[in-house]
């Protein structure tokens, strides 16, 4: 029981590392327990278990955030930040960013250069 908690702690930790290198890519639950060889319920599963979140929740956070750093680091246009962080439709990113953010990627980045930060 032990050896199983260590070996699951273990694969979470490392299919977030991948998440994190590979999250400009096509990312699926399908492609992730393909590459760690495991099933995709039970990669699920183990996910949602070890980090509270669940997969698709836990990848959109992060390139969200990804998001939130290209647009107050570049002066990239947004539909090339897209991209950058794995949608191929910059409308349908426009669309998760104001869900989770309040605000559009354009007002995000105004916000951000007229506060100074």
């Amino acid at each position: 029981e032990l050896n199983e908690t260590a070996f699951t702690g273990e694969l979470i930790s490392r299919v977030q590392s991948y998440i994190q290198e590979h999250f400009a890519e096509e990312l699926t639950l399908n492609v992730l327990a393909e590459r760690f060889y495991v099933s995709p319920s039970y990669l699920s599963r183990l996910f949602k278990k070890k980090t509270g979140v669940n997969f698709i929740d836990y990848l959109t956070g992060y390139r969200l955030e990804k998001a939130k750093e290209y647009l107050t680091k570049t002066s990239r246009k947004v539909y090339h930040i897209s991209e950058m962080i794995g949608y191929e439709n910059p409308r349908y990113f426009s669309r998760l960013f104001k869900e989770a953010t309040g605000c559009t990627p354009q007002e995000y980045r105004s916000r951000f250069q007229r506060e100074g930060l």
